[in-house]
């Protein structure tokens, strides 16, 4: 169980460093940003030029759910090293 909870962790803090470096870059730039967590969407998005998500699959699909489709959206796979993540569900 504890491999379990340390590979979890472990990939918590990949994900949590992978939204900080995106927003240390946005912080850089001339540009409107706004950070909403995907457990906090529940209003359609409106009113943007692009979305920016930072997760996987599950948190671009969850997104688009919000939105129409004039509004291009950017994917950004918070850990693209870690293919052996489906071998830990079988």
């Amino acid at each position: 169980m504890t491999q379990v909870i340390n590979y979890l962790d472990n990939r918590r803090t990949v994900h949590s460093n992978a939204i900080n470096f995106c927003q240390n870059i946005l912080k850089k730039k001339f540009v409107d940003w706004d950070t909403v967590y995907r457990s906090n969407l529940s209003q359609p998005i409106r009113d943007v030029d692009l979305v920016v998500t930072i997760g996987g699959d599950g948190t671009l699909l969850q997104a688009s759910h919000f939105m129409d489709n004039s509004i291009p959206i950017l994917g950004i796979n918070s850990d693209p090293t870690k293919a052996e993540e489906v071998r830990l569900c079988q």
